[in-house]
């Protein structure tokens, strides 16, 4: 790499551990690691976040703790060095981490998504062909236990979907391994995600696919209080919308995209 290269980076990092060290450092609040690589996933990539509060960290720029989620999370806890009196504050983080990570409600969320995403595209003449699938037509995928959330037709051609409505990002060696997926299936694929890095939006669009990216985190209608409780203590966008239609110009981007295609 040249010089110019390594120099972008490291400005990259060192804007990084100003950002956190500016957030943490502001008063007596107490976050955690992820809700911080949220907060700041726009600058920089989760883990790019993450390396500065490791080194913040080591540097005793701010302090750690680690926690125990009553469903088994690691949770490493965040406040400015000399915070003191830093406990009930810790404790009620750490309430509404496990609020949301409580098994049904994390099954509501991810389902939420896939709901929202049926009905979103067949409101737009899309034809489900299948669904948690790894086959299309005379094709099937075996070199791996993956599949696909659907397989959408339109226009004779067909899409792969793949919906992830989570904080973290989609594991990278799955992504990779789904847009193969869809090259051995000979459909394009698509994903739905609630946020994903550029560079690896790059590669899906290197593979002829699309990136559906909505910033929010979509909760369904009845966890609304939940919802609201979540954006108020951890900066996050929460959503509940009917449809992503709603959601401001959500299907317009695909459809776009859709229609950029068809001209090829």
């Amino acid at each position: 790499m040249d010089d110019n290269h390594h120099s972008r980076s490291a400005d990259y990092d060192k804007g990084a551990l100003h950002d956190v060290e500016q957030l943490v450092a502001k008063g007596d609040r107490v976050f955690y690691e992820r809700q911080i690589e949220v907060l700041f996933e726009k600058p920089y990539f989760h883990w790019v976040t993450s390396r500065a509060v490791r080194e913040l960290e080591a540097r005793g720029a701010i302090q750690t703790s680690s926690r125990q989620g009553v469903y088994g999370s690691d949770i490493k806890t965040i406040r400015r060095t000399g915070y003191r009196y830093y406990k009930r504050e810790e404790s009620r983080l750490v309430d509404v981490i496990n609020e949301f990570s409580e098994p049904t409600i994390t099954r509501a969320i991810g389902t939420r998504l896939e709901e929202l995403t049926l009905q979103g595209f067949a409101r737009n003449q899309f034809v489900l062909a299948s669904q948690n699938s790894r086959r299309y037509g005379d094709r099937v995928w075996s070199k791996t236990n993956h599949d696909l959330d659907f397989i959408f037709e339109r226009d004779g051609r067909a899409i792969g979907i793949e919906c992830k409505n989570t904080l973290a990002y989609i594991d990278h060696d799955e992504l990779r391994t789904k847009l193969s997926l869809c090259h051995h299936l000979g459909i394009a694929p698509v994903f739905v995600v609630r946020t994903m890095p550029k560079s690896w939006i790059q590669e899906v669009r290197l593979a002829g696919g699309f990136t559906l990216v909505l910033s929010w985190w979509l909760f369904p209608k009845l966890l609304a209080p939940l919802a609201t409780k979540i954006q108020h203590s951890l900066g996050y966008q929460v959503g509940t919308p009917g449809s992503l239609d709603l959601e401001t110009g959500t299907m317009q981007r695909f459809l776009n995209w859709w229609q950029s295609r068809k001209a090829e």
